[in-house]
């Protein structure tokens, strides 16, 4: 089994090399901590990545020039006053765990060694036993042929730059390896694939990776069977390793993969455990499925594409809700929260019905198995008890041809199986639907992505990330939409994930009109006003942005968020 370490506690789910970070990967299924050291002016060791202080505290210059008293008094970066651990603090927080320590030794501002760390630090641990759950790794051959003559260690790894590998080549690295005692190497995620490898480990070397920090390139290294790597994201990649796959699905069928009564049966009788939810979110075809269906309208030239994105609250109501989107002319729509085959909506697909109703094409995409059966508000043709099938997800239609449909699996940052909210017990995680579509001779990839309502924003950022680096591998430098729902109480849109999307060159300015998009309904009495729906796009000129009041003729709600639209071109 390939073995997952938190790379400096999880930097990209906590301030790295933190305290709390430590602590929360103390009390995770992690199986090593990754964790970088310098010595203090006065001969302590602190646990702190950069040789000198600025990006990560409030500090300035060499950490090595700085007293442990100063270093104490300084906070680190991300956290409410936390300062950074002495080595024996850090070890006090791990011994009484059985998770390895992957002990990077660190150079300084000169890019030298810091002579005698080695020796140091390895008496510090000694206090606590944990020599033999140590491993050492460094960028320098010269200190990893050290650490690798050192008795008692669990090993050690010499980590391997991307420039030397190319410069040296494979062989050149083996020999390398060999003249200083070195066993163990670390490399580069990107620059590892399947033949490199096969012949490292053909001449008897252990491979770890590192940087395994996007959802695919964490997928790749489980395929490949990487003895260990090293990742910013370990919860992601604890998920993946564990059996909640693919990251993204693939595999398309003309109706997704019915769940029998009996398996529905013994899933409710299965323990209350993420284990157990664990399996069934595995063992299920139907969450690595794509359905799709319908028939795109005829190719014709467009100069623009009139998009609409609608959470349809279970789509309620989808003759008056597919006549809306015609109405204002929406030839890609971007949908979330669609029943099939659930009792509270009549058993109907209405996935399937929304696109006929259209005449588009559609993708559609499974988010959860309802295991539970809500009433149903009012009479409806098919009253059958029960949920025919309890399938909940999302969804694209098209006027347009949609190629390459996928599924993307976003991050379990919220419980919805062992302890449900309000008795609404599922089996799933959130998710995407993405596809291709083609105005001439552009291809642009567009995305309906439903966010987690039970979550902090930094959940909500962590599933940003992950459809980001999905999206990224999909586009390979084409224009993207993505349409989303915040799914939560805010009043702007203002959360963490819009920051990541800038980083990687989405605007949502010229994508969105003002105002809130959410109103009372039929199923949410008590909804208030708030601004949850939204366009970011990339590589493409957006405008007309609009609101509309999702309300039929006769006041009839169709659903607790309104139909939000924008007008794209190519850029």
């Amino acid at each position: 089994m390939t073995l997952i370490a938190a790379h400096r506690g999880g930097a990209l789910e906590w301030p790295e090399n933190s305290p709390s970070a430590f602590r929360a990967t103390a009390a995770s299924a992690a199986d090593q901590i990754e964790f970088d050291i310098h010595p203090t002016r006065d001969g302590e060791i602190v646990v702190f990545h950069d040789a000198t202080l600025e990006r990560t505290s409030d500090g300035s210059g060499p950490v090595c020039a700085r007293t442990l008293a100063e270093l104490k008094a300084l906070s680190l970066a991300g956290t409410r006053g936390e300062s950074m651990l002495t080595l024996a603090e850090f070890a006090e927080i791990f011994a009484p765990t059985a998770i390895t320590l992957r002990m990077e030794l660190k150079s300084g501002v000169d890019h030298r060694p810091y002579p005698g760390l080695l020796d140091q630090a390895l008496s510090v641990l000694d206090r606590f036993g944990l020599r033999g759950r140590t491993v050492v790794t460094s960028f320098d051959a010269n200190v990893a042929g050290q650490a690798a003559a050192k008795p008692g260690l669990a090993m050690a790894i010499w980590l391997v730059e991307p420039a030397m590998q190319i410069r040296i080549g494979t062989s050149g690295v083996m020999a390398v390896a060999r003249a200083h005692g070195i066993s163990r190497l670390g490399i580069r995620c990107t620059s590892l694939d399947a033949p490199t490898l096969a012949e490292l480990r053909q001449a008897g070397y252990g491979v770890g990776a590192w940087a395994v920090n996007e959802a695919t390139q964490i997928a790749d290294m489980l395929a490949l069977g990487v003895d260990v790597f090293t990742t910013d994201r370990p919860s992601v990649a604890l998920r993946l390793r564990d059996g909640v796959q693919p990251i993204i699905g693939r595999r398309q069928v003309a109706a997704l993969t019915n769940v029998p009564q009996a398996t529905r049966d013994a899933i409710l009788a299965a323990p209350d455990t993420r284990a157990a939810h664990t399996h069934w979110h595995a063992a299920l075809p139907a969450f690595a499925e794509v359905e799709t269906g319908g028939t795109p309208q005829p190719p014709q030239p467009r100069a623009s594409l009139r998009i609409g994105a609608w959470n349809l609250e279970r789509a309620l109501y989808p003759e008056r809700s597919a006549a809306m989107l015609r109405r204002h002319g929406v030839e890609v729509a971007l949908l979330t929260e669609l029943d099939c085959g659930c009792h509270r909506t009549g058993q109907r697909h209405t996935t399937a019905e929304l696109a006929a109703l259209q005449g588009h094409c559609y993708a559609y995409g499974l988010e959860f198995l309802e295991l539970a059966t809500m009433a149903q508000p009012f009479a409806m043709a098919d009253a059958t008890p029960g949920n025919r099938l309890g399938f909940h997800g999302n969804a694209i239609t098209s006027a347009l041809a949609l190629q390459q449909p996928v599924v993307i699996r976003l991050d379990e940052v919220s419980d919805w199986y062992v302890a449900p909210q309000g008795g609404q017990k599922r089996v799933g995680t959130r998710m995407a639907v993405a596809g291709i579509v083609a105005m001439g001779e552009a291809e642009i990839v567009v995305c309906s992505v439903h966010l987690e309502s039970a979550s902090t924003e930094f959940g909500r950022a962590q599933q940003m990330r992950t459809l980001l680096d999905a999206l990224d591998r999909m586009a390979e430098g084409r224009p993207v939409v993505i349409a989303g729902d915040l799914n939560t109480h805010v009043r702007t849109p203002s959360e963490a994930l819009f920051d990541l999307a800038r980083a990687r060159g989405y605007d949502w300015q010229a994508c969105n009109a003002h105002g809130p998009t959410t109103r009372p309904s039929t199923w949410s009495v008590g909804c208030g006003n708030y601004t949850l729906d939204w366009f970011c796009t990339r590589g493409l000129m957006a405008s007309a942005p609009q609101i509309v009041p999702a309300v039929d003729a006769d006041g009839t709600v169709l659903s607790d968020h309104d139909l939000v639209l924008v007008t794209v071109e190519p850029g």
